[in-house]
């Protein structure tokens, strides 16, 4: 199949599939991934944490790769509940959704998010972490995370700060 004129545009198609041509087209196939981000992100701000999760999980599958993407995936996976009370499949879950967001960028609210499951989760449980909670609140403070970006994920998580403060630990 041809197009009439060099650099017009036509959309047609043939035995192997789509096919588009001419110069300066864009292309998109499926669900716009940044339309499910902003979707999730307000359902998190909202409290609804399994919505949020849904359309995180949408954006990724539709090739979103972004550090806040998993971050937030995270946070809504422990639908507003304490880690202490969610099981531990879902502490695994944010736990690896976590450190996929810390393959694209080191962050220190990364590392205050899991020092925050650490501490919750696996030591009031009296369960070994992966990584020792106070291990990923040093590595926080290392990198600089500020008391804003700190509240903003308890904020997010819908529970408040069980954590010492920098004081003790940091």
């Amino acid at each position: 199949m041809t197009a009439p004129g060099g650099g017009s545009s036509h959309v047609g198609q043939d035995n192997f599939g789509i096919i588009i041509t001419g110069n300066g087209n864009i292309v998109r196939i499926g669900a716009d991934p940044g339309q499910h981000f902003k979707a999730g992100v307000d359902h998190l701000r909202l409290g609804l944490h399994a919505k949020a999760l849904e359309d995180f999980r949408l954006a990724m599958n539709a090739g979103a790769e972004s550090p806040d993407l998993y971050y937030l995936s995270a946070v809504a996976t422990l639908d507003g509940r304490k880690a202490f009370l969610a099981p531990l499949a879902r502490i695994r879950e944010a736990e690896d959704l976590i450190h996929a967001a810390l393959r694209f960028e080191d962050r220190g609210v990364f590392h205050y998010f899991l020092a925050y499951l650490g501490f919750d989760y696996y030591e009031r449980k009296s369960l070994k972490a992966p990584t020792p909670w106070r291990v990923s609140l040093a590595r926080t403070w290392s990198l600089g995370v500020t008391q804003d970006e700190i509240d903003s994920l308890f904020e997010l998580l819908s529970v408040n700060d069980p954590l010492p403060r920098r004081g003790r630990y940091g």
